[in-house]
């Protein structure tokens, strides 16, 4: 844009809303979303808090009980472990927040059962 023009204020705005804003990103924030996936040795809350991110970034606005579920159906996603997956929605969680709490259940759950099995190993050793 040449600086000698003259420019409305609508149109500066557009302009920098265009450089600056989201248009336009909101897709890239979806595509994000929808490839996030669970780092070794992530905790969940931290995974949740991603996810969280990414849903603000990628459907704008307030929330409705349809970004509610594609939250839940992210975060579900993002845990890269289809068994904890299904074990998540048999519980029939209405919401990602549903969802972490029974995640972190879950998991805390999985690493006693561990803890329980390793001292039985130890004890027949």
């Amino acid at each position: 844009m040449d600086p000698s023009m003259n420019v409305t204020l609508a149109e500066l705005i557009c302009l920098l809303c265009q450089c600056f804003g989201m248009v336009n990103q909101v897709e890239r924030f979806q595509n994000k979303l929808s490839n996030c996936k669970r780092k070794p040795g992530e905790e969940l809350q931290q995974l949740y808090n991603e996810v969280c991110r990414l849903m603000l970034l990628a459907y704008p606005g307030p929330s409705s009980d349809l970004t509610n579920v594609v939250g839940r159906d992210a975060f579900l996603e993002a845990l890269d472990n289809p068994s904890l997956h299904v074990h998540i929605l048999d519980k029939v969680p209405g919401s990602m927040e549903e969802a972490l709490c029974i995640a972190l259940n879950l998991e805390v759950l999985d690493k006693s059962r561990d803890t329980e099995l390793k001292a039985e190993e130890d004890q027949i050793e």
